[in-house]
């Protein structure tokens, strides 16, 4: 007897006209995520918009925000208890990791830090984010980012 294969997680946008427009190397990420262990299903709640300020890689199609994993809100990653808790922090780990071995993806940040990739995988370095600023704007939610191409 086979064991059943895991179905990609449910997709949630909040602004569903937002994924008009994203890159298609964005668009994979996306699709990428969805198989991550755990992720039964993530809310995204900003795709491609207009900019919030200069560089906004929003405003070009270049990145998602991640606000809920399993139903649970990111920023409530780290208290919510028991199992569900438990099954949407390892869903966000592992989609972290994916994220980190996915070599379209330049930039992530999130409640626990972010950083940007400087080179190519598998000998790329990824330099911590130490912009306070950018990182407390990324408390509650997961940015991720994509190169420009």
């Amino acid at each position: 007897m086979t064991t059943p294969k895991k179905l990609p997680a449910q997709v949630v946008w909040k602004h569903p006209e937002e994924q008009q427009g994203l890159k298609p190397q964005m668009r994979d990420v996306a699709e990428d995520v969805r198989k991550a262990e755990d992720l039964d299903s993530l809310t995204i709640s900003s795709g491609r918009r207009q900019p919030l300020n200069d560089g906004d890689p929003h405003a070009d199609g270049r990145a998602v925000d991640l606000s809920r994993i399993n139903g649970v809100a990111v920023k409530d990653l780290g208290s919510t208890p028991g199992p569900l808790g438990e099954k949407a922090r390892r869903a966000a780990a592992d989609l972290e990791e994916k994220l980190k071995n996915n070599p379209d993806v330049n930039q992530i940040i999130g409640p626990s830090g972010g950083w940007n990739r400087d080179g190519e995988l598998p000998k790329a370095k990824f330099t911590p984010i130490k912009d306070k600023t950018l990182l407390n704007e990324h408390k509650d939610h997961y940015h991720i980012n994509v190169h420009r191409k």
